[in-house]
């Protein structure tokens, strides 16, 4: 729904740009540097997480224009692409309870359209999805260690 779209747009964009914002004059003054955090999902869409995929989109977009922007400043901006690792907010548990919870909000047409078959095969790939994901945040740490204080930080990290 636009509700799901917009809380997560207010967390993961809206939030980002204006704390981005707001610091701008004490970076460009100090010719500082922005990282900011998006996601492999911001490069590839995945199906059942399209608010988060927006959002993420979003970041990706606002970093690469924040970066030519502030390149007469000397500001630098740099992304990191965490990729896809176990979390909280993947565990195959939850994974399946949000997928019912947005069942549910269907209308009784779309429910009829997609079938329970689709349901169930949702839940089927997202289980199989979370069985590959990295378990080790390390090479995360070093992503955002390196574009903090590397002399020469590269400005995407995937």
């Amino acid at each position: 729904s636009v509700a799901d779209h917009q809380a997560v747009l207010n967390v993961n964009l809206l939030g980002l740009i204006d704390v981005t914002r707001t610091f701008l004059p004490l970076l460009k003054k100090s010719r500082g540097r922005v990282v900011n955090v998006a996601s492999a999902a911001g490069r590839l869409a995945i199906p059942g997480i399209a608010p988060y995929s927006v959002s993420k989109y979003g970041v990706e977009a606002f970093s690469d224009s924040l970066r030519r922007a502030m390149r007469c400043f000397g500001v630098k901006v740099h992304i990191i692409e965490p990729g896809f690792f176990r979390t909280n907010i993947n565990q195959p548990a939850d994974v399946r309870r949000g997928l019912d919870r947005i069942w549910q909000r269907q209308s009784p047409e779309t429910k009829e359209e997609y079938g329970e078959e689709f349901l169930q095969a949702s839940k089927d790939a997202a289980e199989a999805a979370t069985k590959n994901l990295r378990q080790d945040p390390a090479a995360v740490v070093d992503a955002m260690e390196h574009a903090l204080c590397s002399t020469h930080p590269r400005s995407r990290y995937v």
